[in-house]
């Protein structure tokens, strides 16, 4: 499910086109809406989301970074 939030935490959710920062509740309905009416758009997101956890949060890579911080 794309993001829509008034945080962006070291800026992730734009640099991976994961969804949208907007500034206030009002902005976030506005994108909600958006969002929801644009299934090209929707979709887009959606599928940057599915890239972004499997390459960054697999059990593969937890498993190496744990190796890594290990082997210090």
């Amino acid at each position: 499910v794309p993001v829509i939030s008034t945080v962006n935490p070291s800026g992730i959710i734009t640099e991976y086109s994961l969804g949208y920062c907007v500034n206030d509740i009002s902005e976030l309905k506005t994108k909600f809406i958006e969002m929801v009416n644009d299934d090209v758009d929707y979709k887009q997101i959606q599928s940057n989301l599915v890239k972004y956890f499997s390459e960054s949060h697999s059990a593969d890579m937890a498993y190496s970074r744990l190796i890594q911080h290990l082997d210090r």
